[in-house]
């Protein structure tokens, strides 16, 4: 099954954990989920090695909520598979019957890119670690290395050839946890611009229908077409809400656990990277710089996301108060104002059925993350 507004890196992403239709790649999917037994215990023993010391311990921190973050996610959308493969069955049946609005070919455009660009930072970002690693490699003696991911296991791991075993498992984990983050982004764009070509078929429909109320008021066309236009209105705003719901049903708590641990990670990778800076440790600040800007990458794509789909919805209200509904049939217009009524409400996909994702939470986020961060900082210099 191809889908043209799938981008290959997130259909071979989605393949591979097992979300895509017909496929039920359960090796994939447990490749994917090592890294919670091979890395994450390893690594929650070395926060605790170095609990005494805030700045390793806020480093560590770091990678363990990420890491967190990334398997609840995976963990949700698995459980939530079957959505998954409806919302994406209903996309290539679209496209399939042609049943797409004129501005498709932009929408599927903008998703291949977004998808495109989105995996060109995360595997582009999961390489500047490998620099820093070789450069570590290559200059530090052999009690001094560290892990990709910082962990410590419970025997001589720093002597070759356990130490490259162990740092070429991490690596591919890492790469493969890099990816799996663009995939829940990239697919969340390719719902909400799926959802969005739905609006666009809908404002044509009232469009026709407005035409057509002006006809009526001229007798040209009857009051059973009228109705055949309000039932296509209806049926259309039936499949626009249902594709939001599904997404809602897929990405609500993916999106809350995002929001979460974003808070969580904003705050103490930007304690680490104040130190650096005043530690004037520049390969840090790079490494952390790099890392809070991901971290705020990923909240703003879910955001920027739902909003787009708020303005989109905006439109039907307009769109419908402006057609000439009142030359109707009044049982048509009953119908034609319980449309209306539909589309007050606003058309959101929210975190955990509570935050709309919209950029004005984006903006709360960011000022919740740095106002910790203020706190955390205080008490550390107290």
């Amino acid at each position: 099954m191809k889908i043209p507004m799938v981008y290959w890196p997130l259909e071979y992403t989605l393949r591979i954990n097992g979300l895509w239709p017909g496929e039920n790649n359960i090796l994939g999917s447990i490749v994917t989920a090592s890294g919670m037994v091979l890395i994450l215990p390893f690594q929650v023993w070395d926060a605790i090695k170095t609990i005494d010391n805030p700045i390793l311990l806020m480093d560590s921190l770091s990678d363990i909520m990420t890491e967190i973050a990334l398997y609840a996610k995976l963990i949700i959308m698995w459980f939530n598979r079957r959505y998954v493969v409806d919302v994406l069955k209903e996309i290539s049946n679209d496209c399939n019957q042609n049943d797409v609005s004129q501005n498709w070919t932009l929408l599927n455009y903008n998703a291949r890119r977004f998808c495109k660009y989105d995996y060109s930072w995360y595997i582009s970002a999961t390489l500047l670690y490998y620099i820093q690693l070789v450069t570590m490699y290559i200059e530090v003696p052999v009690d001094g290395r560290e892990m990709l991911l910082k962990s410590y296991y419970p025997f001589d791991y720093k002597s070759s050839p356990t130490y490259e075993i162990m740092l070429f498992l991490q690596i591919i984990l890492a790469m493969s946890m890099a990816i799996a983050n663009a995939m829940t982004e990239s697919l969340f764009i390719v719902l909400i611009l799926h959802a969005c070509s739905y609006v666009d078929l809908l404002l044509d429909e009232i469009k026709i229908f407005s035409d057509n109320c002006n006809k009526k008021v001229l007798n040209i066309t009857d009051s059973n077409n009228m109705r055949f236009y309000v039932h296509v209105i209806l049926k259309r705003h039936i499949q626009l809400l249902e594709s939001v719901k599904k997404i809602e049903n897929i990405y609500s708590n993916v999106s809350l656990v995002q929001m979460f641990f974003s808070v969580i990670t904003i705050c103490v990778t930007g304690f680490v990277m104040i130190t650096a800076l005043e530690s004037k440790d520049i390969v840090l600040l790079i490494k952390f710089a790099t890392f809070i800007w991901f971290l705020l990458w990923q909240i703003f794509s879910f955001c920027f996301a739902g909003q787009y789909l708020l303005n989109k919805g905006e439109t039907i209200t307009g769109a419908m108060y402006d057609s000439d509904w009142y030359n109707i049939e009044s049982n048509d217009v009953k119908a034609i104002s319980f449309i209306i009524k539909k589309t007050q409400r606003p058309l959101s996909v929210t975190a955990g059925k509570y935050i709309p994702l919209s950029v004005t939470s984006f903006a709360a986020i960011v000022k919740t993350s740095f106002s910790y961060l203020s706190v955390l900082r205080a008490s550390y210099v107290e």
